[in-house]
């Protein structure tokens, strides 16, 4: 029994066992059940709170997608008309919608790859605009005239070097490409004469270019006709044959002032091509007797011409205006006829056709989408759904979710579509709106610069071609006078000395006859002493006036002395004869060279041509006393004074034959017709007109200021004129 007994009781321990394990395994099985259950019972719910949300039964869905659907016919319809009216005014065509969008759709390609340089751009491409130096366009518009002495700089001076010259390039560029285009055979390129296109100034001179410009603008607008080239009959020489450019730029300044409206009245043919008109036989003839008389004055030396101008309170050398006017012309021509054609061929077509597939036809079809949707709406029937809820549905077809879906993403990609042409659409209307205020803004630019460029003509109160004889007197630097400064500053080689001494002859060309009056104003300062040199007094109120002893450092007081010590001694001799050269008066070449020492001491950077120009630019012609005699001469020229001389012409007559005897000393004696300062002294004094506002100073000094460029008569030699440094009749 025992035995049985626990037989018995493993058995039923291993039931147990088998049991619990059983157990075990189904309580895991429910607790999966569970969480299963309780997953699927979470998703039942999400689903149930989605399908009976309010928006989403069929009244309200009907009522959102009617008002989704009218918001969106409205705001098309509304989008729709702004958009057209947008796109209307980017291709609209007008006086006010110039823009410079057409100067960028010829892009740059690889020299040698093209015949033409440049090709037309795609569509929406532009070549960029780096043809310009932002810098210099900021100092151009902070430019204010005569801030500088003595001299005037603004980079306007080069027109095509600025950003509206070189947008006036690139259209002119264009233009001759489309008359090489145009003027060809077609599937052929003719360029006239193996032309090219601009790019330095000297492309423009032959006038090719200029009339394939004009034939351009022929067709843009219409234009009078632009005549043949015809070369002028000439016998006396041969000009047209050697300069056969100089026709075709006359009959080019010819025909500017018949275009329409007038343009270029004020260019020449010498503007264009650089040449000269060719002097009639009557001039060459009056220019070889000119020349003739001229001879006994020049004699070795040459004859300095520069154009000045009385500007800004100073005497501005005024340079060659052929590029500026040329600058102008293209500014006016630029104003008249840029037209904004078609951008790229078929753009505008190309542009309401995406717009009316894509924004219109897409909008359209969102709203039918919409539309389809809601014409099976109908709230009759209802559906019971589990035993929360009894809904209308939609009959007699039940509107699936997933429909809903895509009805909704549809709508969305139709949307997209058409936000992106809308995009597009706004982006080019913003675009023209700012390219026609550059355009404005181009043409502002370029009357700014056209002004700029000719500031020192415009500004001007006189210009004046002046004539000086060069006989090297005041633009001579001898080089064994500078021998020692030559060494000082470290140039010992013989070819860079002579190197130098003609850049700063160069230098002292430039200035001449600002020179020659400042040494005369300074030889008649002193108390005493003659008019045509200058003594140690005179030397140091000249350094005084010009201020050199800014820096006592670099230009202390016995420095000037040794200076004007070293100019009175001629290097050129030895010994005795060297010391006895010292006369303790300066020449005008002595002075000169005067100039070129003080000028290696005041500055210490630079070549010595470099620093003589810098001290004449900064120091002297700002600052040193010069009467400039042209205005006074200019107004007693008048009908008025003359008038005035031609009625006590008797008297004055004999009053200036006994005056001009009254000097008997030396060689004065020799010429009673002429009158010299002691005698001018006399004759002032004796009339009672010196005293307390006209001292003999003041009376040497007028005398020096009438002697400025007087012309002497032919029979005159130069030494004898300077030794006696005596008024004519």
């Amino acid at each position: 029994m025992y035995k049985n007994a626990k037989e018995e009781a493993e058995r039923l321990k291993a039931e147990l066992e088998r049991i619990k394990a059983h157990n075990n395994k189904m309580t895991k099985q429910i607790a999966l059940l569970k969480k299963e259950i309780a997953i699927l019972q979470k998703k039942l719910d999400e689903a149930m709170d989605t399908l009976l949300q309010p928006a989403r039964q069929p009244p309200a869905l009907e009522k959102n997608l009617k008002g989704l659907s009218k918001s969106l016919f409205i705001m098309q319809k509304l989008f729709a008309e702004q958009l057209r009216e947008q796109i209307d005014e980017t291709f609209r065509i007008g006086e006010d919608t110039l823009r410079l969008a057409p100067l960028y759709i010829w892009k740059s390609v690889k020299k040698g790859n093209y015949t033409l340089d440049k090709v037309r751009t795609d569509e929406n491409e532009y070549d960029d605009e780096s043809d310009f130096d932002m810098n210099k366009e900021t100092a151009i518009r902070e430019f204010v005239p005569g801030k500088l002495a003595s001299k005037e700089f603004t980079h306007a001076f080069y027109p095509f070097d600025t950003r509206p010259g070189n947008r006036a390039r690139r259209w002119a560029n264009n233009l001759i490409r489309h008359d090489w285009i145009d003027t060809s055979p077609e599937g052929t390129l003719r360029v006239p004469g193996g032309g090219k296109l601009w790019k330095p100034h000297d492309d423009m001179q032959n006038g090719d270019n200029w009339l394939s410009i004009l034939r351009s603008i022929g067709r843009i607008n219409e234009q009078p006709e632009i005549p043949e080239v015809t070369v002028p009959e000439r016998t006396c020489d041969n000009y047209y044959e050697e300069n056969p450019e100089v026709p075709a730029c006359q009959t080019i300044a010819d025909y500017l002032p018949n275009m329409n409206p007038t343009v270029g009245r004020y260019l020449e043919q010498k503007h264009i091509s650089g040449k000269e008109p060719p002097p009639s036989p009557e001039e060459i003839a009056a220019k070889e007797e000119r020349m003739r008389r001229l001879a006994l004055r020049e004699k070795q030396s040459g004859i300095i011409v520069h154009v000045m101008s009385k500007y800004m309170g100073m005497r501005v050398h005024v340079m060659d205006t052929s590029e500026q006017k040329q600058a102008a012309l293209m500014a006016e021509l630029f104003a008249h006829h840029f037209k904004t054609q078609d951008l790229w061929d078929g753009f505008k077509e190309k542009f309401w056709a995406n717009y009316e597939e894509k924004f219109v036809k897409g909008w359209e079809n969102i709203i039918a989408g919409l539309n389809e949707v809601l014409a099976n709406a109908d709230a009759s029937s209802t559906m019971k759904i589990g035993d929360r809820l009894t809904v209308p549905m939609w009959i007699p077809e039940y509107v699936t979710h997933e429909q809903l879906k895509k009805c909704a993403k549809d709508t969305k990609n139709g949307h997209n579509d058409a936000k992106r042409v809308a995009q597009l659409v706004i982006e080019e209307y913003l675009e023209c709106l700012e390219d026609r205020q550059r355009f404005r803004d181009h043409i502002h630019d370029c009357v700014g610069h056209t002004w700029q460029s000719l500031c020192t003509t415009i500004l001007s109160r006189r210009l004046r071609t002046e004539e000086d004889i060069d006989d090297g007197t005041f633009t001579t630097i001898k080089k064994v006078q500078f021998a020692n400064e030559f060494k000082r500053l470290g140039i010992l080689n013989e070819e860079a000395r002579d190197e130098q001494c003609l850049e700063m002859k160069a230098v002292l060309k430039n200035r001449i006859r600002d020179l020659k009056r400042i040494f005369q104003f300074y030889a008649a300062a002193g108390d005493g002493g003659p008019a045509d040199s200058m003594d140690h007094g005179e030397f140091w109120k000249f350094v005084k006036d010009c201020k050199l002893q800014k820096d006592r450092k670099v230009m202390p007081s016995v420095r000037v002395d040794l200076i004007f010590q070293c100019c009175n001694i001629d290097y050129s001799l030895d010994g005795k004869d060297r010391l006895a050269s010292d006369d303790g008066e300066l020449e005008p070449s002595e002075f000169v060279e005067g100039l070129a020492r003080l000028a290696v001491y005041r500055f210490t950077k630079g070549t010595p041509a470099a620093r003589l120009k810098k001290l004449l630019e900064e120091e002297i012609l700002p600052n040193a006393c010069s009467v400039d005699t042209d205005v006074f001469r200019e107004r007693i020229a008048g009908d008025r004074v003359k008038d005035v001389f031609a009625k006590h012409k008797h008297n004055t007559k004999i009053i200036y034959k006994v005056f001009a005897a009254d000097d008997d000393d030396g060689d004065a004696a020799m010429f009673n017709d002429t009158m010299n300062n002691k005698e001018l002294v006399s004759f002032c004094r004796d009339f009672k007109m010196i005293g307390p506002l006209m001292s003999e100073r003041s009376v040497k000094v007028l005398f020096a200021y009438v002697q400025q460029e007087v012309r002497r008569s032919d029979s005159w030699s130069e030494a004898t004129a300077k030794s006696l440094h005596r008024l004519p009749t």
